[in-house]
């Protein structure tokens, strides 16, 4: 006999939980009851999710991390609060992994939160300062977002692992965190190209104002032809990156 229940599952952006029959030696009462585990350490972190989302894509619309310190903070509580509710869930029988799998997880997060975009913050503070510095500031931020997409994406493994186990099948959406985190990183990753390409430029002008403006003429015009320079560049290296594709 085939047992079919729907259940909403937002841990991995799941549309349904569906129980399927065909067991072997396990009972359809203990496979409903993983799908109900699953559904629960789902409810209990649900709210973290959106808040990490939340927080992800107020850097990827380029957001000041200076200005959104204050959402990393509370960020970081609701994590910690989240991990100590589901320590407190009692393993599935004898199982433990799905659970200290997440509580893995939402450390891993924590960690991320709390040092790596405490150090984006501080480079945010010199990243202005000089081309090296921007290009540095821009990478650190793409690389913590892409530890935060593998993280994402591990979990999913162990999700799946564990439905497996109880012969429950998820089916996946298109709308999961990790694939959201994998479509940031191309977006930030695009639009870091981009800028850079514009702050190059910038600079040049910017120093072969200032120059004139301390009536300097010989360090203005060695920045006007490095800015002319880095125009021609730029348009070639923007003709080359094209346009995103979403």
């Amino acid at each position: 006999m085939i047992m079919q229940k729907k259940i909403r599952i937002l841990q991995l952006g799941f549309a349904s939980l569906l129980v399927l029959g065909n067991p072997g030696s396990m009972d359809a009462q203990t496979m409903e009851e993983a799908g109900s585990y699953i559904n629960a350490i789902d409810a209990k972190t649900e709210d973290m999710r959106k808040e990490l989302w939340d927080y992800i894509c107020s850097f990827t619309h380029g957001r000041s991390a200076k200005k959104i310190e204050s959402d990393r903070v509370i960020l970081l509580k609701s994590i910690f609060a989240t991990t100590e509710t589901v320590k407190e869930m009692p393993a599935f029988y004898d199982d433990c992994s799905l659970r200290d799998s997440v509580i893995d997880h939402l450390r891993m997060d924590f960690h991320i939160i709390n040092n790596d975009f405490a150090k984006i913050i501080d480079m945010e503070k010199v990243a202005e300062q000089s081309y090296d510095a921007m290009e540095a500031y821009l990478l650190t931020n793409k690389r913590v977002n892409e530890k935060l997409e593998k993280a994402s994406e591990q979990l999913d493994t162990v999700y799946f692992d564990f439905a497996g186990r109880y012969r429950v099948t998820l089916v996946e959406k298109t709308d999961k965190l990790s694939i959201k985190l994998r479509l940031a990183t191309e977006a930030l990753d695009y639009y870091n190209q981009v800028y850079l390409v514009f702050f190059k430029a910038y600079m040049y002008e910017t120093q072969m104002w200032d120059a004139l403006d301390r009536k300097d003429p010989a360090t203005a015009e060695i920045k006007r032809n490095s800015l002319r320079e880095a125009a021609i560049e730029g348009m070639a290296k923007l003709d080359s990156i094209g346009h995103f594709k979403a």
